[in-house]
């Protein structure tokens, strides 16, 4: 990692990317739910709204709605907003200013907030922090290499101890992408729990085996990665972007497989034979409805051989994933040499 001077990155949310290119596609694969801000003397979330109260919103450059500062709920750390800057696709250099005053105290000389942007196109845009008119920061010179992830950062304003100063997150950049501001704190130096674990069953390798017979499951995407996608005009008729998680199932021939899958987001739900060829070798998938509604796959294994498959919870919006529950019946018998849940989940390596 770089060495830095006044700031140092605290923690970095190691998150799956965004496709390289994607402009206007946040792509955060967790979310807390619960605020992190315990302890700090300025503690914002932008859940009120941007510009919260004491803060102000300046465009010296002429932008306005969603082209300078607004509180967007497309991509957050915490909660469900965060300060958000989309960049203007007529290509009009853009320069947006968020700022408010703070007096810089003893344990309270510390700036800190999680910033989520595309690494890619931070060759065009940057966020840039202000203290009065002094630079302290530069997110294009300190983000890491992964687009869209949340990063904490932390910028040491000792040196202004005792003194109020308007403290100002500038958006400056042309032909650049979104960019996402949340989880302001001001104190002696950040303090943030870690990520939480991704599910057991975020990849293929840890995936839950569905045993014979009626099933009713459920879970949580918020913490788990985008690590599968049936491909847009694929299996499901639409690219799948968000969070996602996996079961096995194993089919004899002539085993039928119904399922509903059903997630607080907008559901995709899809069954494939390699989880290195998700587009290729899907064989069934549903993305027929919207969040909160039912995607229903049913399934028969009409081949002569035995089929181990690996069913795919995911989402179609990048970042998406909450709760999701799914339930069926797998008509069909553990095959005779599966004598253990062991020997049965090893049939999927």
């Amino acid at each position: 990692m770089r060495r830095m001077t006044l700031l140092t990155v605290l923690a970095l949310v190691a998150l799956i990317a965004a496709p390289t290119l994607a402009k206007d596609m946040a792509k955060t694969s967790w979310r807390v739910q619960d605020t992190q801000m315990g302890g700090r003397d300025l503690a914002e979330g932008f859940e009120t709204a941007v510009p919260p109260a004491g803060w102000t919103v300046e465009t010296p450059s002429g932008h306005g709605g969603e082209t300078t500062w607004f509180q967007g709920d497309e991509s957050a750390y915490a909660g469900t907003y965060s300060a958000q800057v989309n960049y203007d696709e007529a290509l009009v250099p853009q320069d947006c200013r968020l700022s408010f005053e703070y007096t810089i105290a003893e344990n309270e000389d510390h700036l800190n907030f999680w910033v989520s942007a595309s690494a890619y196109w931070l060759t065009n845009y940057t966020l840039k922090v202000l203290v009065d008119e002094d630079e302290v920061f530069d997110l294009a010179a300190e983000y890491g290499e992964e687009n869209w992830i949340f990063e904490l950062m932390d910028i040491d304003l000792s040196a202004y101890l005792g003194d109020t100063v308007t403290i100002t997150f500038q958006y400056l950049g042309t032909d650049g992408a979104a960019l996402y501001l949340d989880e302001v704190g001001v104190n002696a130096g950040a303090d943030v729990p870690p990520p939480p674990e991704a599910p057991e069953n975020d990849t293929c390798d840890g995936a839950i085996v569905i045993a014979p017979g009626a099933f009713d499951l459920a879970g949580d995407l918020t913490a788990a990665n985008d690590d599968y996608d049936p491909g847009s005009g694929g299996c499901t008729g639409y690219a799948a972007a968000g969070n996602d998680a996996v079961y096995a199932v194993h089919l004899e021939p002539g085993d039928r497989l119904t399922a509903t899958y059903t997630n607080v987001a907008d559901g995709s739900l899809y069954l494939i034979s390699d989880c290195a060829d998700p587009v290729g070798s899907c064989v069934a998938g549903a993305d027929d409805t919207v969040g909160g509604q039912d995607e229903v796959i049913d399934f028969t294994n009409e081949g002569d051989a035995a089929m181990d498959l690996y069913l795919v919870v995911d989402c179609y919006g990048s970042g998406n994933g909450g709760t999701y529950t799914l339930v069926g019946v797998l008509e069909g018998t553990v095959p005779v040499e599966a004598t253990s849940w062991t020997s049965l989940k090893s049939s999927f390596r």
